[in-house]
């Protein structure tokens, strides 16, 4: 009768530590299932932070140079601090660092306008394309307009 008695128990251990382990396991799955799953909503949350940011800054940029017409202005207005301006034959450049401080090292965003004037017989218009880029990825790009009419075009 022991001899029954401790069978029946072993059984009843060995079966409880079968169990133990299953459920370790799928506990084990479903936590990898989960890092996973919130490994990819930080990276998705990163990339909408920096959207919302260059298209927050593009529609700032859009709006000042439609008032303003002119690109150093435009810049000094939406970042006050100009210093990393680069400015080539057919477009300004500036660089910045992660919290839009201008930057020469550690650079984050850059922002391209590519100015153009177009004479008309009632006027001048000044367009500006203008593109903010993370690294080498495109964020943001629109186009600006501003137009001067036949007058205030020959004041310039």
């Amino acid at each position: 009768m022991l001899k029954m008695k401790q069978k029946s128990s072993a059984k009843h251990i060995s079966s409880f530590f079968i169990e133990i382990i299953l459920v370790v396991f799928f506990f084990s799955i479903a936590c990898a299932i989960l890092v996973q799953i919130f490994g990819k909503a930080y990276t998705s949350n990163n990339q909408a932070d920096k959207i919302n940011s260059a298209i927050t800054k593009g529609q700032n940029l859009s709006e000042v140079f439609s008032s303003k017409g002119d690109v150093k202005g435009t810049f000094s207005t939406v970042f006050g601090d100009t210093k990393s301006i680069e400015e080539t034959t057919n477009a300004y450049t500036a660089t910045f660092n992660k919290k839009w401080e201008s930057a020469d090292k550690d650079i984050f965003y850059s922002v391209i306008i590519t100015p153009a004037t177009e004479k008309t017989d009632s006027g001048i218009i000044k367009s500006a394309k203008i593109e903010i880029y993370n690294k080498s990825e495109l964020l943001f790009s629109t186009t600006s307009s501003k137009y001067l009419s036949g007058e205030a075009g020959l004041h310039e």
